[in-house]
């Protein structure tokens, strides 16, 4: 829980988070944020469940807000912003991990929110930004911000003269910003000129574009620092409804059975979790585009081949269903394409879109490793060809008795010859039968 002594930092730090009318931080606020969130790290990690809502809501929007910043950011801030991003990725882990019923941002946001940080780049759509914001507003606040109660003109009067001075770092922080510009500046990808005074003071043709790409790094690798990419895989290979599909995978390739919808009720069924699906596929699809598979050790290639075979398993179900439903439409029983069916289609394309991207990814990684090489490659390529085929031989053993589930009909006696249209009059009454 928040102490008294933190209250003046709570104050300032959410009031630029209260209005929706901005799409990101200004400079002057970055400094002040960002220095609360580091202050109030433990706060915000560790708290009674009652702040929950408060608390998540406010990282999910410091989230979003500093990832829109990432190319306005002071550069003698930058360490501050990198240490409050890490306190954001570290508390979003945890709820990915460990999840709890009390938290506003849901497992598909959290990724979300963690993969804007980590590319610098906005994450929520104006619509959400003001449902997180509608949230924070009416969740139970830490008692410092009760206790508190500055005046909002001394706040906007305090802004205004840390806009002209710069003081927003401490002064530890502006005199070590230098060594940090050294070090952004010596990346590989850029030559230095001249000597370091020079290259502090350099600008740059794009700016704005390095000081993201500064950005996205140094939160790889707090990602890093904090076992965010196997704790990640792990999320991935423990998603409820791909789960399911893993055990099918797993079944196919130890020979036991090849499950995929034949019928015109399965596929119907199939149908209707494809919201689901595609929500937890999105979420691989975020955690895979992230350049964090490496090192591809043998475990954990094994979890990463596991995944993206199941995630591919899941499109050709999703392919499979819909020819089923395709072809049911040219018979007799065609009913008429609503809207909604228009929408379970657009995710089933989604669907397999992104499966086929994440299987992308996966085989570049792989082929480029070091570690794996180009025989594991060629290896994970064969091993998806041959899943295509079985789903191939599925589709042409497709036909209208067995999607209309009528194979058991013709087979309940097949020595019987009488026409079973032509037993039921002789039960009718008056037909004899006393």
């Amino acid at each position: 829980m928040a102490t008294t002594s933190s209250g003046g930092e709570w104050v300032v730090n959410i009031k630029p988070l209260l209005s929706v009318s901005h799409s990101q931080l200004s400079k002057h606020e970055i400094p002040d944020f960002t220095t609360a969130i580091i202050k109030c790290g433990d706060e915000i990690l560790d708290h009674d469940e009652q702040f929950e809502p408060f608390y998540s809501s406010f990282v999910a929007l410091s989230s979003h807000f500093l990832s829109s910043s990432a190319g306005n950011l002071p550069k003698s801030c930058f360490s501050q912003v990198i240490g409050a991003c890490k306190v954001l990725l570290k508390f979003m882990l945890r709820r990915l991990n460990e999840p709890n019923d009390a938290c506003t941002i849901s497992p598909k946001y959290l990724m979300t929110l963690i993969r804007g940080l980590c590319v610098g780049t906005s994450s929520l759509p104006k619509s959400d930004i003001g449902t997180f914001t509608a949230m924070l507003k009416s969740s139970v606040a830490p008692l410092a911000i009760k206790e508190t109660d500055m005046d909002s003109e001394e706040i906007e009067q305090k802004e205004v003269r840390r806009s002209r001075l710069d003081t927003g770092c401490n002064i530890f922080d502006q005199l070590t910003s230098v060594f940090h510009e050294v070090t952004f500046q010596n990346s590989p990808h850029k030559p230095v000129q001249g000597n370091s005074t020079t290259c502090v003071d350099s600008k740059l043709p794009d700016p704005m574009e390095d000081a993201k790409e500064i950005f996205a790094k140094k939160n790889l690798m707090s990602l890093t620092e904090l076992e965010g990419s196997t704790m990640l895989l792990d999320v991935c290979q423990n998603l409820i409804f791909i789960a399911r599909y893993t055990h099918r995978y797993r079944d196919t390739v130890a020979g036991t059975a090849f499950v995929m919808p034949n019928t015109l009720s399965e596929a119907l069924t199939a149908r209707n979790s494809y919201m689901s699906l595609l929500g937890e596929i999105s979420i691989v699809w975020r955690v895979f585009s992230l350049p964090i598979l490496e090192p591809l050790t043998p475990k954990r290639l094994d979890k990463i081949v596991s995944i993206v075979m199941s995630c591919l398993y899941t499109s050709m179900s999703v392919a499979m269903a819909n020819s089923i439903v395709n072809m049911a439409s040219t018979m007799p029983i065609k009913s008429s394409t609503s809207a909604k069916d228009e929408e379970i289609d657009s995710y089933g394309n989604s669907i397999v879109q992104k499966s086929l991207e994440i299987f992308d990814i996966v085989s570049s990684t792989v082929r480029n490793s070091t570690r794996a090489g180009g025989n594991m490659a060629q290896n994970l390529n064969v091993m998806a060809a041959w899943l295509l085929l079985r789903e191939l031989q599925a589709v042409l053993a497709l036909t209208p008795s067995v999607i209309l589930e009528r194979r058991d009909y013709g087979k309940s006696n097949p020595t019987d010859t009488t026409p079973k249209k032509d037993t039921p009059p002789s039960s009718r009454p008056g037909s004899g039968k006393r």
